[in-house]
């Protein structure tokens, strides 16, 4: 909602890291009606949602003693305005409304024409004239024409459904061809290919819309945190039966300490950094990534089997392979004093372009919530030198000792 300033004639809008502050009305009920008298709106009522700038306060009336944003003193009255001729009461002349009764009109008795478009609509008094019957004739033969390619168009879109299942049948065996998807996450898409593929097929087709079915959802997901490139590759195909990297970046989000980004965290940094903007800071962090170990078993949590390869996909199936390691990312402040953690992965071991890819999506998050990043912290592995080269880094093990 668009917050905006209540006096009259003022067009102030809240932006976001601006230097116009917007401030409530007083609870007080007799510091609340001076405001509204201050305001001079004729009949004006401040409500929960009412708010007035900063521009009609003087300078004493903040208190620049409190920290944590811009805050009014208890004894602040509005009284900066910039009122105009606009104030000055017109009195209005109108003529009074003289109403006129419509008169009914005339009944207009339209003649039926018979429809002559097919064979069985001729009669006979049709066919006695030669000039007619041959008009008549080119009109049926133009709609048989017509319906013809209907059912010819008809055909051809049945026997695209039926080559598109085949080639959805056969998307991961392209996919590894085009170098978009490794070994690891080909098992893991195929193990997901009963309920999505279906799915897929339906909404291809234009038969289905609405809400994605789980089974959907899972894949998509899936395929996504694997390679983001590929996941693009599939919905070009399927002529975009898949979300968009958008909404696949809203489903990662978690909001009970699940595998996925945790989308309190994400609204936390949000918060920060627009009250840095409001003390006309930017806040700079370091985002850090870290790998550890974890047991290899499987538990029963609430009715749902944990201990297998987990990105914040909800995806549950026995064929999955048993995670070894946490993949877990945190930020760390650079200009302030905290750190907080935004996600974490059940893995069991992923290469260069699938780290790299979900270190952008947590990129792209972090962006969003108004943060900058300047550093990428991790630890001393091959692997993610490979990473910081994907990223167009130039990290050797030289350079690095």
């Amino acid at each position: 909602m668009v917050v905006s300033c209540c006096a009259f004639g003022c067009t102030e809008r809240a932006v976001k890291g601006g230097p116009v502050t917007f401030h409530c009305f007083p609870k007080d009920e007799e510091r609340r009606k001076i405001w509204e008298i201050k305001i001079r709106r004729e009949n004006f009522k401040a409500t929960k949602s009412s708010r007035l700038c900063s521009k009609h306060f003087s300078p004493d009336s903040f208190d620049r003693e409190k920290f944590g944003g811009t805050w009014l003193k208890k004894t602040a009255v509005p009284t900066v305005f910039n009122f105009d001729k606009q104030f000055v009461e017109r009195k209005i002349t109108r003529k009074p409304l003289v109403r006129k009764t419509p008169e009914p009109e005339p009944v207009i008795e339209q003649a039926t024409r018979k429809r002559k478009h097919y064979l069985g609509d001729f009669d006979d008094d049709d066919m006695n004239s030669p000039t007619k019957a041959r008009k008549l004739l080119s009109i049926a033969q133009s709609q048989q024409k017509k319906w013809k390619m209907k059912i010819k168009n008809a055909e051809r879109k049945t026997k695209r459904l039926e080559k598109k299942l085949f080639t959805l049948t056969e998307m991961l065996s392209d996919l590894k061809k085009k170098r978009l998807a490794t070994e690891p996450a080909a098992n893991v898409l195929k193990t997901m290919f009963d309920g999505p593929a279906l799915e897929m097929l339906l909404r291809a087709s234009g038969l289905k819309k609405g809400k994605y079915a789980p089974e959907l959802r899972s894949f998509a997901l899936t395929l996504h945190f694997y390679s983001k490139k590929a996941y693009v590759y599939v919905r070009k195909v399927f002529k975009t039966c898949l979300p968009h990297t958008s909404t696949v970046k809203k489903w990662y989000q978690v909001v009970d300490g699940s595998p996925g980004f945790t989308k309190e965290a994400l609204e936390v940094l949000k918060c920060k950094a627009v009250e840095a903007s409001q003390r006309n800071r930017q806040l700079v962090c370091c985002l850090i990534i870290d790998e550890m170990s974890i047991r290899r078993q499987t538990e029963l949590d609430n009715g749902k089997l944990c201990g297998y390869v987990d990105y914040g996909t909800d995806l549950e199936s026995p064929e999955l392979p048993i995670a070894n390691s946490a993949l877990t990312f945190m930020v760390n402040a650079v200009n302030g004093n905290w750190k907080i953690p935004i996600a974490y992965f059940l893995i069991d071991g992923l290469n260069a372009i699938e780290r790299t890819n979900l270190i952008k999506i947590a990129l792209e998050c972090l962006h969003e919530t108004g943060i900058k990043v300047v550093a990428l912290t991790f630890d001393g592995l091959l692997c993610n030198f490979k990473v910081g080269n994907e990223l167009g880094a130039s990290v050797t093990s030289c350079s690095y000792a």
